[in-house]
């Protein structure tokens, strides 16, 4: 029994020391560790040193670039800038040639409008004048055979003239002195006013 026990408590105190060696041995492996890693400490060093100048100059770099980004994206806009202003250059000739269009066809059609107009008026102002004229050799003729009751002598036949021959006979009247010509204004608006408050009526 005693022998037995004095087995086990040498099997546990093996154990024990085993572990201890074992402790031992990771401790020294621990320190070894410690001793090759604190003489890398200044190449340690270095690196973070390299590490903190290339990081300055990685942010100078970036300066750069968000600077060149900068310029591009300015320069981008000055180039669509001027292509907006060409193609508004563009329309506002197409929209100015389009208005000189438009404005030569109203001129165009109230020249028309105009020449009618004076024809028109002319044709009116001429029948007013053949209107008159017969009116007036109307009345002539009246007077006439109302004289002729108390004249002996014959009256002469009226001769009736076609309206080219009275407008070019009144394109041939020469009119002396300013007198006349007020006279005939005088005469020739009556008449008009006249004639008009005839075809009123």
């Amino acid at each position: 029994m005693e022998d037995e026990k004095n087995f086990r408590n040498a099997a546990i105190a093996d154990e024990l020391i085993q572990r201890i060696l074992k402790t031992c041995e990771n401790h020294c492996e621990a320190c070894e560790l410690v001793k090759s890693e604190s003489s890398q400490l200044p190449r340690i060093k270095e690196m973070i040193e390299e590490m903190a100048v290339s990081a300055v100059s990685l942010k100078g770099k970036l300066m750069e670039l968000e600077k060149m980004i900068d310029e591009f994206a300015k320069g981008n806009e000055e180039l669509e800038f001027e292509e907006w202003k060409q193609q508004q250059s563009l329309l506002f000739n197409q929209y100015v040639h389009e208005k000189n269009e438009e404005l030569e066809e109203k001129r165009v059609l109230y020249r028309q409008h105009y020449e009618e107009f004076l024809v028109n008026h002319q044709v009116q102002k001429i029948q007013l004048y053949q209107a008159n004229f017969e009116s007036q050799m109307e009345n002539y003729r009246n007077r006439a055979i109302d004289s002729s009751m108390f004249n002996v002598h014959p009256i002469q036949p009226i001769t009736y003239q076609s309206d080219d021959d009275v407008i070019a006979k009144l394109d041939q009247v020469v009119l002396e002195t300013a007198d006349d010509r007020n006279a005939l204004e005088d005469f020739l608006s009556s008449s008009d006013t006249e004639n008009i408050n005839e075809i009123r009526s």
